[in-house]
């Protein structure tokens, strides 16, 4: 264990991975001062309900993760907002904020990503991205102020959950997508298609393989011509790592984030957790990512018990992730990438939605629409590694049975 006479632990992010890094570092032991340093004005919070009920319940839901007077009365966290690393020196053991340099014991990078930039000749001002508080602050307001028609640029999570919000509102909604099959790479073609269906039996309007070329003040033309009524333009198209200060700092960046290795550790005393940070998968042999919240939470743990205990443990998991889209639950489990993926049970719009992975003999990736306790039972098959069979068995899949499509 670090003595408390040492140099502090700092957290570079002040997110949902840097506040559980701090968490993880108490819970291991550690009594020595630790500096969490963000960014953004705001202390941690939950960036999930941005693009859900925070921009269309009558009173928005709070987003904080830990009351500030927590941070700093249970954990002895001395908080520093508004602020940005700039430089790493890893030989050093020292970083630099603004013109000072801060020396460290260890540092946890969680810095995450930053929301990719859109831009048009509209003023920069009338378009909505969601990555922040801050951003889903201006965008509730918007909606609030009158708006009738809703374009969104990007099909993903975030501009899902986007059109549900809005739908749910009364709005009009168009969801613009430059791929014919939006989240075809992370979950498959089988479930991208059945997430159209799902938007358009909601009555959104999905527009596949073009892009927004020009915008006015009521209305957007695609890049096919189309024209698109729209007096809010709001954009959920992907991120990108906030780790540009990290040139020439000597660890490996592959241009998603932080090679790690499976003590989420990227150099000596140098440790990273969150959507930037990738580690040695045992489960999946391969090097593994996973920017979703439930890893992030995981990481974070991890990373700050390893970053002041002697008695390191590896980090690995089966990457999960939600999201709730009208009125529905969509999981994921696993990694989609396979010998195939079938659906076994399509009963869209109004019933639940079940497709499985394969690789090899073992079941690798499940997702499913209103299917719980089904991904609950996959993800332990995932992890216990079971036969494709056995998985099959114990979710009630009969294999004698067509299955609706596979790769």
């Amino acid at each position: 264990m670090r003595q408390t006479t040492d140099a502090p632990v700092i957290i570079i992010g002040a997110g949902l991975a840097g506040l559980r890094a701090a968490e993880g570092a108490r819970r291991a032991g550690y009594t020595g001062a630790l500096i969490m340093i963000g960014d953004e004005e705001h202390p941690p919070y939950d960036r999930p309900p941005l693009s859900k009920d925070f921009i269309t319940a009558a009173t928005p839901p709070d987003v904080l993760l830990r009351d500030p007077e927590e941070l700093k009365n249970e954990l002895n966290i001395e908080l520093r907002l508004g602020q940005a690393a700039e430089q790493l020196d890893v030989p050093g053991k020292r970083v630099r904020v603004g013109q000072a340099w801060l020396n460290y014991s260890s540092i946890i990078l969680a810095t995450g990503y930053r929301s990719r930039t859109f831009s048009t000749n509209r003023e920069e001002q009338s378009l909505y991205p969601v990555r922040t508080v801050t951003d889903g602050i201006r965008l509730r307001e918007r909606l609030a102020s009158g708006a009738r028609h809703v374009a969104i640029l990007g099909a993903g999570f975030i501009g899902s959950e986007l059109a549900s919000s809005a739908r749910s509102k009364g709005l009009s909604v168009t969801i613009i997508s430059t791929v014919k099959k939006p989240l075809a790479g992370a979950l498959g073609d089988q479930v991208a298609d059945a997430l159209v269906q799902l938007h358009r039996s909601n009555g959104v309007d999905v527009r596949l393989g073009c892009s927004i070329a020009e915008v006015s003040e009521s209305s957007i033309q695609l890049s096919d011509g189309a024209m698109v009524p729209a007096d809010v333009v709001a954009y959920g198209i992907g991120g990108e790592p906030a780790t540009e200060w990290l040139a020439g700092s000597g660890l490996e960046l592959d241009g998603f984030g932080v090679v790690c290795d499976e003590f989420l550790r990227a150099a000596p005393c140098v440790y990273a957790a969150g959507d930037i940070a990738s580690w040695p998968s045992k489960l999946f042999d391969q090097q593994l990512r996973s920017p979703h919240w439930t890893a992030a939470s995981e990481q974070g743990v991890s990373a700050g018990h390893n970053a002041v205990s002697d008695a390191k443990e590896p980090f690995d998991t089966v990457p999960y992730y939600w999201s709730d889209l009208y009125g529905k639950r969509l999981q994921f489990v696993g990694v989609a990438t396979g010998d195939e993926m079938m659906v076994v049970r399509d009963e869209l719009p109004d019933g639940g939605f079940l497709a499985l992975a394969r690789s090899g003999d073992r079941i690798s990736a499940a997702c499913g629409i209103n299917m719980r306790r089904q991904v609950g039972v996959a993800r332990r098959h995932i992890r216990q590694q079971s036969p494709w069979s056995i998985a099959l068995e114990d979710l009630g899949v009969d294999q004698n049975l067509p299955v609706l499509s596979r790769v």
